[in-house]
């Protein structure tokens, strides 16, 4: 086991539309936020808060005000790559932020989501043939994953493929977010 991490862990009791719902709910968390279900269960029994919405709402506006600066919560989630469970209810849909080298001579994908994708051969043509061969045309595009078949080894195998989005009719395209500079010493904050 690896070692754990210093995370702050909340519990929340939700009531929604079954299984299927719920499952949803957790994957737009994760897709979004990158926050991980740590234990799940179902209660047979519903609880009831002591407090209205009115004053829960008043105590979290509160705690916004108290709040000093917002943190981009992102740097401190881990890596997060689509796989084939992630698909399993439908395709993604994202805007490329950035087009990394990856493990294996692959190239990476991330989304402005802070998703990643680990591009295959059939995925790397597929951009190619729609985008160009440089990566840097790629940035501000808006890609779809999907669960797709691929040959490989003389046998059909599951995996994640890509298809370009066509831009709606007047929709420019979005400019990629500007690269971020490199810290060094003296770029350190300074803790008042």
């Amino acid at each position: 086991m690896g070692a754990v991490s210093k995370l702050t862990t909340y519990t929340v009791t939700v009531c929604g539309a079954g299984i299927h719902g719920f499952r949803r709910w957790l994957k737009a968390g994760w897709r979004s936020y990158g926050l991980k279900v740590i234990e799940s269960y179902e209660h047979t029994a519903t609880k009831v808060s002591r407090c209205s919405m009115a004053q829960a709402a008043r105590r979290t506006q509160g705690r916004r005000k108290r709040k000093g600066k917002a943190m981009k919560m992102t740097k401190y989630a881990g890596a997060s790559f689509i796989g084939l469970d992630d698909l399993q209810d439908g395709p993604i849909r994202g805007t490329i932020a950035a087009v990394e080298p990856g493990q294996y001579d692959k190239p990476v994908i991330t989304f402005s989501n802070g998703m990643k994708l680990s591009c295959n051969k059939t995925n790397v043509s597929i951009l190619i043939t729609a985008l160009g061969d440089e990566s840097d045309d790629y940035l501000g595009e808006k890609i779809e994953v999907y669960a797709g078949t691929i040959r490989y080894q003389g046998e059909d195998q599951a995996a994640p493929l890509v298809r370009v989005l066509e831009r709606e009719p007047g929709e420019k395209k979005k400019p990629p977010p500007p690269p971020k500079p490199p810290k060094g010493d003296l770029d350190d904050d300074i803790p008042y």
